[in-house]
């Protein structure tokens, strides 16, 4: 791995050690700071839950080191200045990401959140939090104590723009008229107009979903893009939970109290190993009105819990995961009276808790940005669509929808069934747990072994009624967004079933062994234009050429090769110790110098820019490491 500074890594926090692929990340930015004439426009896709707050402190660090002083952080959203502020400034929060004590060569180095950079900041970190819609009105109508153009004028700022995709709409648009570029003022403007106001401004940029796939996107940041990390090769390396899908025709209420079970039974697992752990359970609603009602339903529920109910949920489930927690608290003497009276305990009033649009507040907001802590007490969520971004949860180990509307017949998942995948996908983040200390902390380690108690500790439910339309979309939304790498499996009260494939064609199925199996092979490359990582249906009449390994531009898929950690030479050469550079494996015949690729989309390579030829090879490749 490469040797980051010392002002680095002495100065972000031991509680949060830094990942392989993070780790890289700031490493290219070292190296790309530390060139004569640097870029100074960068973009980090990286995937959501994979740490992209933590690469900013260590970017922060290494352009404090370069003499920068002056900071600025936006983003589209109050939520997400609220936490990222703990994060950078309370070093008494849980996710504070420095060290206690700052210091460069010797001298201390302190924090602190200005209004604005009209003063002197000596050797202090100077940062601003700001929305996006805030900034642009600040440049627009400017106050006194306020931003203005000429702080950024006057000195050298670095801009730091998180979910950085909400400021790309005009480029989306196309290239605007000159009537309408007198007429628009846009937040990408904004932001274009601060980074150009000083020649040595960095502007930073930080999402999971920059929609490189779109041209005029893929155009502005040909040259930005510094590190990619997607989500399917997050969930790869084994840093997210493992999704499971509960289905079940019983009531809603009956739903619920599987997964309250559930949940108290993974803490029981987790306590009997010595972790101590409070599993979240979140109970999700379409609207506001119903997830009133429905608290009102599960309140009541939880408070008039009686053994009736606990064996009815009993009888119903004899070859699931309920089935294996009653197996647990049967072997360890625990009776019906004893896990009512836990499920009471556990989820007493006091312990949840509702958030909407309509019933929000900067206390929530710290609450539920905070539940993996000792001293919060909530553990179930009331929720309707509050909780889509800006999320940081590691404990949500339990998501129940409470409405069964069917899925409209389509090829592709609704909306409504994409963003409740992208929820899933913030619940899937790992909560990190070792018994000894060989063991990795922040990923799973039982994938191998199905009967093993701790596997459920690694697993997110999602809990749905019987609804295979829907199940079945929402397996491919999970593929899409690179959740999943195969279809999930639905398991059901006194059954497990597993789904039949959709239509479906990635790119391919190999593993590591392709790289010694690969003499004449035929793959597919698709460059029809799709959000990242989305597998697509046949169509039939589609333009296509054909093009070897070895003939395709040297310099696109070199960049390709890295933005996918698989690739890293140094795993490649445990695998094939005779490799002596990663491109070997694209030019020589030994290994993919001959394999031809069916190209989608275009009958002619030279129609196809390189950035959008980048990132589908980028998207073929994270399936064949």
């Amino acid at each position: 791995m490469p040797q980051l500074p010392p002002h680095i890594t002495n100065n972000l926090t031991p509680a949060f050690p830094l990942r392989e692929y993070q780790q890289d990340a700031l490493a290219r930015f070292v190296a790309v700071t530390e060139q004569p004439d640097p870029q100074r426009h960068l973009l980090f896709h990286m995937a959501t839950g994979s740490g992209k707050t933590l690469v900013m402190a260590g970017c922060m660090l290494q352009l404090y080191a370069l003499g920068y002083r002056r900071f600025l952080f936006f983003v589209n959203s109050n939520t997400i200045i609220k936490k990222t502020r703990a994060n950078f400034l309370d070093d008494q929060s849980s996710k504070y990401l420095f060290a206690q004590t700052l210091s460069m060569a010797g001298n201390p180095v302190k924090l602190h959140e200005v209004s604005n950079f009209q003063s002197s900041a000596g050797e202090e970190l100077q940062i601003v939090f700001t929305t996006i819609q805030g900034l642009h009105k600040q440049l627009a109508q400017p106050r006194e104590n306020g931003l203005t153009l000429d702080d950024f004028a006057a000195g050298r700022t670095v801009m730091i723009s998180d979910e950085s995709h909400h400021i790309n709409a005009l480029t989306k648009k196309g290239k605007p008229t000159t009537a309408q570029l007198a007429d628009l003022v846009s937040w990408e403007q904004t932001v274009e107009r601060i980074h150009t106001a000083h020649s040595r401004n960095y502007l930073l940029e930080f999402t999971a979903t920059a929609a490189l796939d779109h041209p005029a996107i893929a155009t502005k940041y040909q040259d930005a893009l510094l590190f990619e990390y997607s989500l399917r090769a997050f969930c790869a390396d084994r840093y997210s939970k493992d999704i499971q899908v509960l289905q079940s025709s019983q009531s809603i209420e009956m739903r619920v109290l599987q997964a309250l079970l559930l949940s108290v039974y993974r803490q029981e697992v987790f306590a009997w190993n010595n972790v101590w752990s409070k599993p979240v359970v979140l109970i999700k609603s379409s609207t506001i009105a119903d997830s009133v009602r429905f608290r009102e339903s599960v309140d009541l529920l939880i408070d008039q819990l009686d053994a009736q109910q606990i064996g009815a949920l009993r009888e119903d489930n004899t070859d699931n995961v309920i089935a294996e927690a009653f197996q647990f608290f049967n072997s360890r003497g625990v009776q019906d009276h004893d896990l009512i009276a836990s499920l009471q305990r556990e989820f007493q009033e006091g312990n949840r808790i509702s958030i909407d649009s309509r019933n929000d507040s900067d206390e929530k907001q710290l609450i539920i940005n905070s539940l993996e802590d000792r001293d919060n007490p909530y553990r179930l969520i009331f929720a309707v669509d509050k909780l889509n971004e800006g999320w940081d949860v590691l404990n949500l180990f339990d998501i129940v929808r409470t409405y069964d509307s069917k899925q409209p017949a389509s090829k592709i998942p609704a909306k409504t069934t994409v963003a409740e995948a992208q929820l899933i996908g913030r619940g899937a983040r790992y909560f990190p747990f070792q018994l000894h200390p060989d063991q990795e902390k922040h990923r799973r380690k039982y994938d191998d072994e199905p009967s093993n108690p701790l596997r459920v500790c690694e697993e997110l439910y999602y809990h749905a009624g019987h609804n295979p339309e829907y199940i079945r979309d929402l397996g491919q939304a999970l593929i899409e967004t690179g959740l999943r790498t195969q279809p999930i499996q639905v398991r059901k009260a006194n059954s497990i079933q597993t789904q039949p494939a959709s239509q479906v064609r990635a790119t391919t199925q190999n593993t590591v062994d392709w790289i010694s199996e690969q003499q004449g092979k035929h793959w597919q490359l698709d460059l029809r234009p799709v959000a990242e990582g989305q597998l697509l249906q046949e169509e039939s009449g589609t333009p296509y050429t054909s093009i070897k390994f070895s003939d395709l531009p040297q310099r696109v898929l070199q960049k390709a090769v890295q933005a996918v950690p698989g690739l890293r030479f140094d795993r490649l050469k445990r695998l094939v110790p005779d490799l002596e550079r990663t491109q070997q494996l694209f030019d020589s015949d030994l290994y993919l110098g001959n394999t031809s690729i069916e190209v989608l989309g275009e009958k002619d390579l030279r129609d196809v820019s390189p950035a959008r030829l980048r990132t589908a090879l980028v998207r073929m490749l994270e399936h064949l490491n």
